[in-house]
């Protein structure tokens, strides 16, 4: 099975707070309201450059053999942090 989602890195907190979401477009979205972006900049836009809070949305992705296996990759040490294998892909 695979598992595919976007995210954006905190730059300036833990991974905990990174933003993750089903679609490009929600995690944009999400992305821009955390850092402020005002509601009128372009959707198709990335986040400004002085907004500097949180990285360029990238995808990420997850192969997996079924619930029970993902529920160990989420729950091991370092679990839940696939974006850091894959490296950040950009807009």
């Amino acid at each position: 099975m695979k598992l595919t989602y976007w995210y954006s890195s905190s730059m300036t907190d833990s991974k905990a707070y990174n933003i993750r979401a089903k679609t490009r477009k929600e995690c944009v979205s999400k992305r821009n309201d955390e850092a402020g972006v005002p509601a009128d900049y372009p959707a198709n836009k990335d986040t400004p450059p002085e907004s500097n809070q949180y990285s360029k949305v990238a995808k990420a992705e997850l192969e997996y053999n079924g619930a029970l296996d993902l529920v160990i990759e989420c729950l091991s040490e370092g679990g839940g942090y696939w974006e850091e294998d894959k490296g950040e892909y950009g807009d």
